[in-house]
């Protein structure tokens, strides 16, 4: 599987993204991010992976839970 370093999924006015970010450490990190268009609510979280399997297994999760969810996938970026 290629990695895509950006993804975007957008259910009405909510939206959850997620890119990859490489670290210090040489690893990457898995940065989601998520809330309301138009608003200052919303989080992030940070998920620390070693390898590609980690990386794809957050990935797949994540697009999984936004399918389920009703989110639509708005485009995956890649470098």
């Amino acid at each position: 599987m290629q990695l895509i370093p950006e993804y975007h999924w957008l259910n009405g006015n909510k939206y959850y993204k997620l890119f990859l970010q490489p670290n210090l450490f040489g690893t990457t990190d898995v940065v989601c991010c998520w809330g309301r268009t138009g608003t200052k609510l919303g989080g992030f979280k940070v998920v620390p992976c070693s390898t590609q399997q980690e990386i794809e297994s957050v990935i797949n999760k994540a697009h999984n839970r936004r399918k389920t969810r009703g989110y639509v996938t708005i485009y995956e970026k890649s470098s």
